[in-house]
């Protein structure tokens, strides 16, 4: 969730970055992979390429008025879920807040809407 087009020409990937997803997620599933650690939003561009059900852990689920801070491909909670996430990391969201309960039950909520979505 950190990657986007420029650091994937600092690390000498000639390709797009949809492109390049497709290719390592493809790559993964045909060695037996069981998930891939993916941005929510990149689950809309791998999954019709992967031929097998596969697990979607994402990382970079944030509340809506939470910093993006080092990521560059977030989505909150419940565009996570929508878009297919299995499994959402969520970890400064809560942990930087002085009322983590609170922001659980937010979380929970927007989960919530997101299976409703689907």
């Amino acid at each position: 969730t950190s990657q986007d087009e420029n650091s994937l020409r600092d690390l000498l990937i000639d390709k797009s970055l949809d492109t390049a997803l497709v290719s390592y997620a493809k790559m993964a599933s045909e060695n037996g992979c069981d998930g891939l650690v993916c941005s929510p939003n990149d689950i809309k561009i791998i999954r019709p390429h992967i031929s097998k059900e596969i697990l979607y852990v994402t990382p970079g689920v944030r509340l809506r008025d939470d910093k993006v801070s080092d990521q560059k491909r977030v989505c909150t909670p419940e565009e996570a879920i929508t878009n297919g996430s299995s499994v959402i990391v969520i970890g400064r969201s809560i942990i930087s807040s002085n009322d983590r309960i609170e922001i659980l039950k937010k979380v929970y909520k927007e989960v919530e809407k997101g299976l409703e979505r689907k």
